[in-house]
């Protein structure tokens, strides 16, 4: 009797130990789906960077370059490329220096842009002759790593992106670029300037 009580007595500690665990597992992995979904912000605290808040919910620690009264340009973390948003998508401003600007307080429709991946680019005039044009173009690209600074062609491609990302903001289907340019002073990096024309499809 004595022995069937020490039998029943180690099976319901051992029960008792495996449902501890069980609880414990499920609190670590709860912590950790929490860990994923806690902001990283923090309000008002000095950063190393900025933090840009979307109205989706998504966080972007960026160093924000400047606000237009369209969008908020910003380059990422030791990069010096420019990209930019539209500021209606964006809900709050994080400085690193612990200031806050509110941009947008609720979603709103925002109109479409097209995908600038989308968009062709031609140095031949014919390609956009029954198309419309839409606007100038320009830009002046300074290299910032060591195959730009060695490959013109290369420095070009990094300008024609940014073109393309300009027309895509402007529903643009082509770029014609017209010009380039590259100059490059004594103990400066290389600076491509390239102009191009926007053009879109006429509506069948």
């Amino acid at each position: 009797m004595f022995s069937a009580n020490i039998i029943r007595g180690y099976s319901f500690n051992k029960h008792e130990r495996l449902s501890n665990s069980f609880q414990l597992s499920t609190s670590l992995v709860q912590e950790e789906v929490n860990d994923t979904t806690r902001s990283r912000i923090t309000p008002g605290v000095q950063s190393q960077y900025d933090w840009l808040k979307l109205l989706n919910g998504q966080e972007k620690e960026v160093e924000v370059r400047r606000i237009s009264d369209k969008y908020v340009f910003y380059s990422q973390p030791d990069n010096m490329d420019v990209e930019w948003i539209d500021r209606r998508e964006v809900q709050t401003i994080y400085y690193r220096t612990g200031k806050i600007e509110q941009m947008t307080q609720k979603a709103i429709e925002i109109r479409k842009v097209k995908d600038w991946q989308k968009i062709d680019a031609t140095r031949a005039k014919e390609d956009v002759d029954d198309m419309i044009k839409v606007e100038d173009l320009q830009v002046k690209h300074e290299a910032t790593n060591r195959h730009e600074y060695n490959k013109a062609k290369t420095l070009e491609t990094s300008a024609e992106i940014i073109l393309k990302k300009q027309a895509a903001l402007l529903n643009a289907d082509i770029i014609l670029i017209v010009k380039v340019e590259h100059h490059r002073a004594y103990g400066d990096p290389p600076v491509v300037t390239m102009t191009a024309e926007a053009y879109r499809k006429r509506e069948e």
